[in-house]
């Protein structure tokens, strides 16, 4: 019984075997995605609790933020060790999007609940529609100038104020940004996009933990068994041709905003 009790006292969330066995697989899920897209996994983990574990959308978030800090160092660190990394462009990056991040945790707790599901389905469109415009290249040499360095930084803007308000690592805006705006290659994109999300998660959770949204514990576990699957998934997207990789992201993105405007039930809702 004291066992019991204590498990209980861990999680915020009724502690029982069904509810452990789908945070770890929410974080086998986040890791390999985030490994194959550069997306941190966010936008697995928010629709994942707030279908699966009852969250709230905020604290859905919250939680997602906690996460994505380990995924995004685990992911981060095998496209830098495949020489995928563009440091002085996530250099730039993060300027904007700690400081968007901020912005996005801000609106976050002021706008209302039934918005989320609207600004989620809006990310995803944008992400869907600016992928399907150019054709993903892949070795590309990319050189920072002065005009790619401003355009890096309010791409980071963008990305944080996403990042805040959804809970997602603010890669479904960088990937898709900097390949078409600025000519980066797509590995190149995703393990720089990886990097930019460690400091931006960092920063939103920081922002969300005065608001006591977060479930720490659940978002580390989800972490941690996230690792296990990020290398997993980084080889699988060496392997696969980038326009096979970018059907892939398009058809994934889809799924998950389709899922979350069910959960909360605003197609049911529209009909009536």
């Amino acid at each position: 019984m004291k066992k019991r009790y204590m498990l209980k006292n861990i999680f915020k969330t009724k502690y029982n075997f069904h509810n452990i066995v789908l945070i770890v697989f929410i974080g086998l899920l986040a890791g390999f995605l985030s490994g194959l897209f550069a997306v941190g996994g966010g936008i697995v983990i928010v629709p994942a609790l707030t279908v699966f574990m009852k969250f709230d959308q905020r604290h859905a978030t919250a939680t997602s933020l906690v996460a994505i800090i380990i995924t995004s160092l685990c992911g981060s660190i095998v496209y830098g060790l495949n020489g995928k990394v563009s440091f002085l462009s996530a250099f730039f990056l993060i300027i904007g999007s700690v400081f968007g991040s901020q912005i996005g945790v801000y609106f976050s707790h002021i706008l209302p609940k039934k918005i989320f599901p609207w600004c989620f389905t809006l990310f995803v469109l944008l992400v869907i529609c600016s992928s399907q415009v150019w054709i993903p290249l892949r070795n590309v040499d990319f050189n920072v100038n002065f005009l790619k360095a401003i355009c890096l930084i309010f791409i980071g803007v963008f990305s944080g104020i996403f990042s805040g308000i959804l809970g997602v690592g603010g890669g479904g805006i960088i990937v898709p940004c900097v390949q078409l705006l600025l000519g980066m290659g797509d590995l190149m994109a995703r393990g720089t996009a990886l990097l930019v999300t460690l400091p931006t998660a960092i920063s939103g959770s920081i922002a969300n933990a005065r608001y006591h949204y977060t479930h720490f514990t659940e978002g580390i576990i989800i972490g941690i068994f996230a690792t296990f699957t990020v290398n997993l998934g980084a080889i699988t997207a060496r392997s696969i041709s980038p326009f096979i990789c970018n059907i892939l992201f398009c058809i994934f993105l889809f799924s998950a905003c389709l899922r979350m405007i069910l959960k909360t039930g605003i197609l049911a809702k529209n009909k009536r």
